[in-house]
């Protein structure tokens, strides 16, 4: 193959990035998930109300408020955005090495490396698309279970965790979580993945899955220390950590989550290069 300019790696990647990414959303479980995002939404709707009268808090729920309630409980946290994401795509590199559509598209590609680049890449774009549907979703039920009245936008007052900041304007904070929660489950998906090109088995999704799930149970989660909290999925995906005393800062985090994928990135590179497809 004719070595390639930058700008034509570029649109190559990006065109891998984004038939990739098609491919995986309209996938009929994707509907699953929308239907779980709706019936969580009327849940935390529920939730939030009798939270909202334990902790004495005046105000109605607003449609605002359902997406931040969403990411501080752990209910939510583990079970329908880390383990529902990662079951919705773990299993995607081996659903395409079973079609052939691996070893097609690396034919087509100048090298492993670039379409495992890719694949993180389309990753990267179902994470925003399950954030930012969710996000849609909760705020699209929210209007008939908690219907936007006269409660400020800006400086207003929420459970432990929700708005850190007495200043801040509901819904671009929203939108701003909406982002941390996809960068978060990108990472979590691309790990997930990255071990199904090291073991290339449906069950290794499943198990490694439900072990994520577990060693994140309340019970088990009191045993880490430090950075070693970031194994707990509701603590690695919620952005309340940050506004815990002694917990951890966003640059760290931030630190430390682009250090796993640039890693992850040079696994899979590595990995693929001895795979036989």
């Amino acid at each position: 193959m004719s070595r390639l300019s930058p700008w034509e790696i570029g649109r190559t990647l990006a065109r891998m990035v984004a038939i990739d990414a098609r491919n995986g959303i309209i996938a009929w479980r994707w509907l699953l998930a929308l239907l779980a995002f709706t019936t969580a939404a009327v849940v935390d709707a529920d939730m939030l109300k009798g939270s909202f009268r334990r902790h004495g808090i005046a105000r109605p729920v607003d449609v605002w408020d359902l997406f931040p309630a969403m990411l501080i409980n752990e209910l939510f946290l583990i079970w329908l955005l880390g383990l529902g994401f990662m079951l919705l795509v773990g299993d995607s590199y081996l659903r395409e090495r079973e079609r052939g559509a691996v070893t097609l598209c690396i034919l087509r590609m100048p090298s492993r490396t670039l379409w495992w680049l890719g694949k993180m890449g389309s990753l990267g774009v179902m994470s925003l698309c399950f954030g930012g549907g969710g996000l849609a979703l909760t705020l699209l039920a929210g209007v008939f279970l908690a219907p936007p009245g006269s409660v400020p936008l800006l400086g207003r007052e929420g459970l432990p965790g929700m708005y850190p900041r007495a200043d801040l304007f509901v819904p671009a904070y929203v939108l701003l979580l909406a982002g941390y929660t996809a960068w978060a489950l990108w990472i979590i998906a691309c790990a997930i993945v990255l071990l199904s090109v090291f073991i290339p088995h449906k069950a290794t999704v499943l198990a490694a899955s439900l072990l994520w799930v577990t060693v994140s149970l309340p019970w088990i989660r009191p045993m880490y220390q430090g950075h070693a909290r970031l194994l707990s999925l509701d603590y690695f995906i919620t952005a309340a950590k940050h506004d815990v005393p002694d917990s951890m800062s966003f640059q760290a985090y931030f630190v430390i989550s682009a250090s796993a994928a640039v890693l992850m990135a040079i696994a899979g590179s590595w990995r693929l290069r001895w795979e036989e497809l």
